[in-house]
Formats: structure tokens, sequence, C-alpha cells
């Protein structure tokens, strides 16, 4: 191991004998900032800088120990997609392809050579008892996997400071004093003559991420584009993504190719796009849109429930005016995904994005 690899292995091992987990569950998500190292720009539309840090500790409900932590504006949305995803096949791989994070995980040796993160196990630890800490890294599009070395240095970083806020509310009490069911724990951690100084306080429970406001939108001549000349029609349109298991690409990279459909009233798909890590989902979207249309027309009713989509396509929506459906059976969208997998499984020389 590398010097910040060691580091992150120390501070694992420091957490394991903690066991924040006894007190926190993965719904008291904590906060933590150093605002004298903030180098964002004030003016910029991010409410959340890249330097800070949503850390969500597991392990409360007995079956995945550790902690994940989040980056800044990217990882708090990708913290709360995974908070508000139901429990399926869908939102498992959606789960998987689209978060991005550090996790570290705790788990006996055996239990970790049975699984696919067998290759995140140090030698160092192949002949440890009980459990053991390995970290495994998320990046959209890509299956998780071994962190690469340069995550090592935030990392060991991000872990000291989760150590010293949680040693700062042991001493404080501070969480059995919160109105738990509503807020969470923030920290703030500045350097003074006497080392570091740990002010905690408690601060609502972010429902929602200025993320979205980042990603591209269609201009105005995509929606002209898209609209003119076009019939206007009652009809539903659904538009959904979704990852799917993991293939290897040509460089023998686990990736997670993400599934763009465009399905209408009758639960017909339309338009279904295969998209890799690389491929601009922008651009994806303007092209399906224009297929569905000249094949449909201009639809009466939209559904879609993902923000990222959303985000692209709401000037399309302002223009069109379309109502919002709120009653989608999206348990039936779901299934379609999995028909879609046993489909891709099932076709041994389907040619997969690379």
């Amino acid at each position: 191991m590398n010097g910040d690899k060691k580091q992150c292995y120390a501070y694992a091992e420091k957490l394991l004998e903690m066991k924040p987990w006894l007190k926190f569950s993965d719904h008291d998500w904590i906060l933590i900032s150093r605002p004298d190292e903030s180098t964002d720009d004030p003016s910029d539309s991010f409410a959340l800088p890249d330097n800070d840090i949503f850390c969500n500790i597991l392990g409360n409900a007995g079956k995945v120990y550790g902690v994940a932590l989040y980056r800044g504006e990217v990882g708090l949305h990708s913290l709360l997609a995974a908070s508000q995803e139901a429990e399926t096949e869908a939102a498992y791989l959606n789960f998987s392809g689209s978060q991005e994070c550090i996790t570290l995980y705790f788990d006996p040796v055996k239990t970790i050579l049975e699984q696919p993160f067998a290759d995140c196990l140090e030698p160092e630890y192949l002949e440890k008892k009980g459990k053991v800490p390995y970290f495994v890294e998320f990046t959209p599009g890509y299956f998780p996997h071994k962190p690469k070395d340069t995550v090592y240095k935030k990392t060991a970083a991000a872990l000291k400071d989760l150590l010293a806020v949680l040693k700062q509310e042991e001493e404080e009490d501070f969480f059995a004093l919160m109105d738990s069911d509503r807020n969470i724990l923030s920290a703030s951690i500045f350097d003074d003559e006497d080392g570091e100084d740990v002010s905690l306080q408690e601060v609502p429970h972010p429902v929602a991420s200025l993320y979205a406001m980042k990603l591209p939108v269609l201009t105005d001549e995509e929606v002209k584009s898209l609209t003119a000349g076009k019939e206007n029609k009652d009809g539903l349109l659904i538009i959904d993504s979704c990852y799917t298991q993991p293939v290897m690409n040509d460089d023998d990279v686990a990736i997670m190719p993400k599934i763009l459909l465009l399905i209408d009233e009758k639960g017909m798909i339309i338009e279904m796009r295969v998209l890799s890590p690389d491929d601009d989902l922008h651009q994806q979207l303007v092209g399906a849109l224009k297929s569905f249309i000249a094949k449909k027309g201009i639809p009466g009713i939209v559904g879609c429930r993902r923000d990222d989509l959303m985000a692209i396509l709401n000037p399309f929506f302002a223009a069109i005016d379309p109502g919002m459906a709120s009653n989608i059976p999206w348990d039936e969208v779901d299934s379609i995904y999995t028909d879609i997998q046993k489909q891709m499984d099932s076709m041994s020389d389907m040619d997969m994005p690379s």
C-alpha cells in the first residue's frame, strides 16, 4: 500500500472500533465542511462546495456496514437519488450505475471473496478474523470497482474529518439533543492555533439538489426543430431511463449501459437507445424525441420520473405545455427493463457500447 492508502485503512480501522452505526442510521446523514479551504466561486449556482462531504453511515439495519462518502453537489444528487429509489431490481441497477461516491465497507474476508468486490480486498487482510475494511468506488455508468490510487488522498482526509466529528459529537452528546426526524448533523472544521476546532449544528435534511442546474438543456433551436410543423396529439409519452446489468467493453472494463426509453399510451416502446458512459444524454434524448414525434406527433400528456431527463426537457415541456401524468404505473415500466435485460442476456453476439 502507498502512504495515502495506508492512512485510509488506519482510519477505517478506527471507525470499525467506534461502531458509529450503533448511534446513526442511514437516514442520519453527516455534512462536513471546511469553510476556510473552499475554493468554489460564491456566484456559482451550486449551493454545496465541492470540498464538502456528506457521510452516510451504514449498519444500523444490521445488513451492510460501513460509510459512504459523497462529495459536493454531485454527491448530494447521488445520495438523494439512492434514498428515493424503491426496492426493486431496476432501482438496484440505477443505484449501482448512477452513484458517484467512495464507500468503505466492513465484512468478513469469506463474505468479501464471495462477492463481486473480491478484488477490493487488500492482501494484508486475507488472514484477519472478523469484519475487515475495504473500499469500493462508484462512478456513473460503470460497475462499482476498486478505487483508483488517486482517490485515497482525499478519502483519507474525509475519514480523518469524520473521526474528528464523531469524537466531538460524542463529547457533546450532540445527536441526542437533535430533532433527528427532520434535521441532519452539520459540522464545520477550522484550523486554529491549538489544532482544529469542530463546530456542530443541526440543519434541515436536504430534499433536493441543484445538480440538474448544471445539465445542458434543450436550446430554442432544438425545441423549434422538434415542434415545427408537427401535429399535436392527445396521447401519452413516457420518458424514462434505467441502467442494465454490467457488461465488459473492448477495454475489459465493466460498464453499465443505460437504456433510454420512450413509450406510448399503449405501453409500446417507440424508441429505445442503449447508451455507454461516453454517450451524450442530451443529444441522445433529442434524437429519440425526434423519432418519437415523427411517428406519434407531439404528446398531450407526459410522464417522467428522472431528474436528469426532466432538467434537459424543461424547455421542450414549456413550449408544448403538456399535462404531466402523475399516475404512471412505474412498476410496469420497470418490468420492461427486466424483459430487455433477459433479451440482452440471451443475445451473446449483441453489440454492446464500448
